[in-house]
């Protein structure tokens, strides 16, 4: 008696393991990825409007703005 209560609950455990990977692995096979409707498709560069960082390609001057307190 105990090895076929044991033997239904190892099949039921296969058969759901079974079922849980198959709509997991479904699951990753578009719905969720692709869920933006097609008109909102649109893409965006976040670095379009990124600052210069390089300070050797620029040309700005931090003492410009200097005034010598000293001087009149």
């Amino acid at each position: 008696m105990d090895k076929k209560i044991l033997g239904i609950i190892i099949a039921a455990f296969i058969i759901f393991l079974v079922l849980f990977v198959s709509v997991q692995w479904g699951k990753k096979g578009g719905q969720e990825i692709n869920n933006i409707p097609p008109e909102n498709n649109v893409v965006v560069n976040p670095v379009e409007n990124m600052p210069e960082t390089n300070p050797f390609e620029t040309t700005v001057n931090p003492m410009d703005g200097y005034k010598n307190p000293f001087e009149e």
